[in-house]
C-alpha cells in the first residue's frame, strides 16, 4: 500500500465509528471503537501481549484525547 491508500483507509476507519459525523469520536464512539479494535487483536492478531500490544496503546483514548475532555 502506498502511503495515500493508507491515509485513505485510516479516513475511512474513522468515519465507519464517527456515528453522528460531527469528525471527533465521542465517549461512546470511542468505546464502540475500542470494543470493536481489541476484539479485532484477539481473533486476527494474536492477543494484545505481543507486537499488537503497542498499536493497542497507540489507538486508546487516553493516549489520544490531548485535552482530557473525552472527545478525540
Amino acid at each position: 500500500m502506498t502511503p495515500a491508500e493508507l491515509t485513505e483507509k485510516r479516513g475511512e476507519l474513522f468515519y465507519m465509528f464517527d456515528q453522528d459525523g460531527n469528525g471527533t469520536l465521542d465517549p461512546a464512539e470511542y468505546d464502540l471503537f475500542d470494543e470493536t479494535r481489541r476484539a479485532d487483536i484477539e481473533t486476527n492478531a494474536g492477543g494484545r501481549k505481543g507486537p499488537m500490544r503497542v498499536v493497542d496503546h497507540a489507538m486508546a483514548r487516553g493516549f489520544n484525547d490531548g485535552d482530557g475532555d473525552g472527545m478525540v
